[in-house]
């Protein structure tokens, strides 16, 4: 009998494309083991663009709003149609209240501990620091911690050891889905201030507004080694010719651990702190600051000058990210999913 799995996540200019990109990774793994996936999702996050991207005719997607995320009404309703045998939800909206009316077996993913017991079968927290924070479970239910359990697309699955060059001559500036105040922009200046001849690539998430996407192209009109990219065929192909990295503390400094590259990290929202905090413990990162700092781009200048001065230190980094993210994570996590069908 084919196991169905529903998955419950938005995407959009507001929360990014964070959450919904572990979903997608989450159900490509799914499909390879002959699941039948469900995405409920909202149409902001313009599912015409990533479902080509995924791997089988068995991924379906159901068109639900934003705001359904909070109570799980209608994405619930269609769960036995569907014949749906266990839901996984990954969205700070939800409630305790809608969690309690979810019909099947509960997967939910978080990236800090939940204020308390859900009615979730199982939680799925892999922030860096999560196996150290306790966690409130209901009965009955155990939880995946640590970066064992991030998910990231296949292509940073056990990526072999990096070697770094000794100069930085290609610098990575990537932020996630969406950039609301302008982070990359910020990023790219510090850049160009330290390091003048460098070449940077600037990948620019779906989100992004206009105004920092059409700053960012203005700049690369008069800068020739300053490349914007939209919509990469591959994030790990750019993350393994470059030698440094200025992120986001999102899904991103996971995939750029995996990818062996060293990375300046700033903070964008709270829901960031156990990444950051966590990765930068294991030396796999430096956390520069928050988005919301008046000193940020000198705390980031003297951050790239540092690592810079310091191909040791890179080199260190880029071990330490590959030691504690090694891209299996989907994988594990649909192990436990598919455990959930009845």
């Amino acid at each position: 009998m084919t196991k169905v799995v529903g998955i419950r996540a938005n995407a959009s200019s507001a929360v990014g494309f964070g959450h919904l990109r572990r979903c997608l990774s989450l159900a490509n793994v799914l499909a390879e083991k002959r699941a039948t996936v469900v995405i409920f999702t909202n149409q902001e996050s313009e599912p015409g663009s990533w479902l080509p991207g995924l791997n089988s005719s068995d991924v379906r997607v159901e068109i639900v709003p934003a705001a359904e995320a909070a109570t799980l009404d209608l994405t619930s309703a269609r769960l036995q149609e569907l014949k749906v045998q266990t839901l996984v939800v990954d969205s700070y909206e939800t409630t305790a209240e809608a969690f309690d009316r979810v019909p099947v077996p509960l997967t939910v993913i978080l990236d800090a501990p939940p204020p308390a017991a859900s009615p979730a079968v199982l939680i799925v927290n892999g922030s860096a620091d999560a196996a150290s924070v306790p966690h409130q479970l209901g009965a009955g239910a155990h939880a995946l911690l640590g970066p064992d359990y991030v998910m990231l697309r296949r292509e940073f699955a056990a990526l072999q050891p990096r070697t770094l060059h000794s100069e930085i001559t290609n610098v990575l500036v990537t932020t996630g889905g969406a950039d609301p105040t302008g982070l990359s922009l910020t990023l790219v200046e510090a850049v160009r201030d330290v390091l003048d001849s460098t070449s940077i690539t600037v990948v620019v998430g779906p989100y992004f507004s206009e105004n920092v996407r059409s700053t960012l192209q203005q700049k690369a009109s008069v800068d020739p080694s300053l490349r914007i990219v939209l919509d990469p065929r591959s994030v790990c192909e750019l993350m393994l010719t470059a030698d440094l990295a200025l992120t986001s503390g999102g899904q991103t400094a996971y995939e750029l651990a995996a990818a062996g590259l060293p990375a300046c990290a700033v903070r964008v929202a709270p829901n960031q702190t156990g990444n950051l905090s966590g990765l930068q413990q294991r030396g796999a990162i430096l956390w520069v600051g928050d988005v919301a700092d008046q000193g940020l781009g000198r705390q980031v200048r003297g951050a790239i000058a540092g690592l810079a001065r310091d191909p040791q230190l890179r080199r260190q980094m880029s071990q330490k990210g590959q030691q504690t993210v090694d891209g299996l994570g989907a994988v594990r996590v649909a192990d436990a999913v598919l455990e959930l069908c009845a």
